[in-house]
């Protein structure tokens, strides 16, 4: 995730409407979609919200339902930090699974004020290129789509991610999703790859491997 003003590492640029598919496997059909803006704010809420462990580069450590009013969908834990990772975890089937492929966080301080913290976030995601792909069982798929939030609150644990004092904290988000469909009964790997350009004063390279059994 990538932070602007007090904000932190996610980026990207690009709006992708409508669905794609992609193969897995054979006789297998993944549905990658759109997110939509409310969940994708329910999403960092979780994100943000989780205790990070020291040095961890995910924040939760594991998948967690969206809410048991909606238990189809299964948020993945989302980057806090550079380097690599495994997570492992399983959902019961025919679960959709969200995932964060990176972008721009703003959150609201002396320099960023609350009305510009859409604007912050959007331009974030314009200034700084990266190459963000997912990779699902072994099929690349770059139907990315790019959401932009609302202002939103997060109560933000006395061990986060951003180094920030505990306590509620209003910021916005723009980078890019994906809702991943249609996965079948079984073992299967989801592959984040995240990465700011060489030309970039500071690197950031992320690389995940999410373990899924779907039951």
């Amino acid at each position: 995730m990538k932070i602007k003003a007090v904000a932190a590492l996610i980026a990207a640029t690009a709006i992708i409407a409508g669905t794609a598919n992609i193969a897995v496997g054979q006789g297998s059909k993944v549905r990658v979609d759109d997110v939509g803006r409310a969940r994708v704010e329910r999403f960092l809420v979780w994100s943000l919200e989780a205790p990070a462990a020291p040095g961890a580069v995910v924040s939760p450590e594991t998948c967690q339902q969206e809410s048991p009013r909606r238990d189809k969908v299964w948020f993945l834990p989302v980057f806090i930090a550079s380097g690599t990772a495994d997570v492992t975890c399983a959902v019961p089937a025919r679960s959709d699974l969200v995932l964060n492929l990176g972008g721009t966080i703003c959150l609201e301080d002396e320099v960023t004020p609350r009305d510009s913290l859409v604007e912050c976030a959007t331009q974030g995601e314009v200034d700084i290129p990266t190459v963000q792909t997912a990779i699902v069982d072994g099929k690349t798929t770059d139907e990315f789509a790019t959401d932009a939030t609302r202002v939103f609150t997060a109560n933000l644990p006395a061990d986060n991610g951003f180094g920030l004092p505990a306590g509620p904290r209003v910021a916005a988000y723009a980078g890019r999703n994906l809702l991943i469909q249609g996965l079948d009964k079984g073992e299967h790997t989801i592959r984040l790859i995240f990465r700011l350009p060489p030309s970039s004063e500071v690197q950031f390279d992320v690389d995940i491997t999410y373990h899924v059994t779907v039951g």
